[in-house]
């Protein structure tokens, strides 16, 4: 299957410490026109590209994210959302609309949400979504050395999560987000294969959300990976 991705807007309600789109994060709500969006579409029908990912800043945020839904749907294509979780759960009748489309929520450590009810939300969206039959996966960013990731284990069973997309964060265009550079994945061998291996034991497939080098997968410390990820 084609696919694209298109950024609908640059505005999140959020300020992840390791965003690589965090140097251009707007405070007002700078976002894809309705017309630039159908522009979009037309190519994507020539193309023949039938997947559109939708990614930010927080997609959910666009003045009329559920229009955008609603004009995939009349073209007939299915959508990848990439979201923080944070909106409102009503969202998610408009969701079971499309049976086709995936929901990818970035789940982050507890404690970096701004309040408890914030990450009561995301986990009510997540705990929704999962009941609705929904297909609903979980992404999860590793940036730093010793990564507290007993949280996104918990939640992957919690929630019968059976797809997760993972990676390293990586350097924003001006590299001042928390980030780890290409030398620094082989260091971070270890942490990966810990933290796949448990995952894995907890019953999930994976994708990267970025490219990894190849040759990292012949460490020895890999050696229990048999299919359990997506390259």
């Amino acid at each position: 299957m084609k696919s694209i991705w298109i950024e609908i807007t640059q505005y999140c309600n959020r300020r992840c410490a390791y965003c690589f789109s965090a140097d251009k994060l707007t405070a007002n709500k700078k976002e894809i026109t309705f017309a630039d969006f159908d522009i979009l579409l037309d190519y994507c029908e020539k193309e023949g590209i039938s997947e559109v990912h939708l990614m930010g800043g927080e997609p959910t945020t666009h003045s009329g994210f559920q229009v955008l839904l609603k004009k995939l749907r009349a073209r007939g294509f299915c959508y990848v959302l990439l979201t923080n979780g944070i909106f409102d759960t009503r969202l998610i009748d408009e969701f079971a609309l499309d049976s086709g489309s995936h929901i990818f929520v970035n789940l982050n450590h507890p404690d970096t949400f701004d309040n408890k009810e914030q990450w009561n939300l995301v986990n009510r969206n997540i705990k929704e979504l999962s009941e609705r039959k929904i297909d609903v996966g979980l992404g999860y960013n590793i940036y730093e050395e010793q990564p507290d990731y007993g949280f996104f284990i918990e939640a992957i069973k919690k929630y019968n999560i059976e797809i997760a997309r993972w990676d390293l964060a990586r350097p924003s265009t001006n590299f001042k987000n928390r980030h780890f550079c290409i030398h620094d994945f082989f260091r971070m061998i270890p942490v990966f294969a810990s933290f796949i291996k448990e995952c894995m034991g907890a019953g999930v497939g994976f994708n990267f959300d970025c490219p990894m080098p190849t040759c990292m997968w012949l460490n020895s410390e890999f050696n229990f990976v048999n299919g359990g990820i997506c390259f």
